[in-house]
């Protein structure tokens, strides 16, 4: 079963600089008819390079842009709403910390965006931290962190 379908996927940013426009440039960026599926149990991968759309192409996936044409499914569902979106885990390239907080309080914070409380919270705190062996570091300062550990802080976040 395919988890996510994508069809013909169009998303073409507006050329912004005046100047190429009255010279009749017309530079295209974005995505061009993509399509692929990814099946339940895969491990999928978009590689490319810079400016070939892959930011693009998942800002479309998860909502956080709009895009001209094409289509999206998402679990059969289509384009997600608020409550299918909580099936999603979303790690950016960058993940940007208060450096002076505890992971603790941090993936707490989280947790209670995501609508977690209590016990609850705290055992899926627990279990993510775990899968990224940073367990033992739940009470320290992410200022204590190395790049390597800051990373598994954020795949910590997209798993809670």
């Amino acid at each position: 079963m395919n988890i996510i379908e994508i069809r013909d996927l169009n998303k073409i940013y507006k050329e912004r600089d005046i100047f190429k426009r009255l010279k009749g440039q017309k530079i295209k960026s974005g995505v061009e008819n993509i399509s692929f599926e990814v099946e339940e149990g895969e491990i999928f991968s978009i590689i490319g390079l810079n400016g070939a759309g892959k930011t693009t192409i998942m800002k479309c996936l998860l909502g956080l842009l709009d895009y001209d044409s094409g289509n999206i499914n998402i679990f059969n569902k289509g384009v997600l709403d608020k409550e299918g979106k909580k099936s999603i885990g979303y790690l950016p390239e960058i993940s940007y910390y208060p450096k002076s907080i505890k992971l603790r309080v941090l993936l707490e914070y989280y947790g209670e965006l995501y609508g977690l409380l209590g016990k609850e919270k705290t055992i899926l705190i627990d279990k993510s931290l775990e899968k990224v062996g940073l367990l033992h570091r739940k009470e320290s300062k992410l200022e204590e962190f190395s790049k390597g550990m800051l990373q598994k802080v954020g795949i910590a976040q997209a798993i809670l």
